[in-house]
């Protein structure tokens, strides 16, 4: 086994610190995650090819990590029947809402 964290550890982890979420909630944070981290990619990669950066994908990789941990586990200060404008999203996705 690596020193890491296993897959098994890291789920269990994952869903104690989100416990307390509601899933619609969680949902619609999760829909935002995609586009936000290719976004950043996207920009990362433009100022690294431009050299107004150096590149460090492994420095980046942990930023989006604890970026992406932060937002789900943030607690939700809206109510949760508020959070329902994800469907939209998922219908114009051609995804289905669980």
């Amino acid at each position: 086994m690596s020193e890491g964290l296993s897959d098994e550890m890291a789920r269990a982890w994952l869903r104690a610190e989100l416990a307390g979420i509601a899933q619609v909630v969680l949902r619609s944070r999760a829909m935002i995650l995609g586009p936000m981290v290719l976004g950043i990619c996207a920009q990362y990669e433009r100022m690294v090819n431009d050299d107004a950066q150096q590149g460090n994908w492994e420095s980046l990789g942990y930023f989006l990590v604890d970026s992406i941990v932060g937002m789900l586990a943030a607690p939700s200060t809206a109510p949760v029947d508020s959070m329902d404008f994800n469907e939209g999203w998922a219908r114009t996705a051609g995804r289905r809402v669980a």
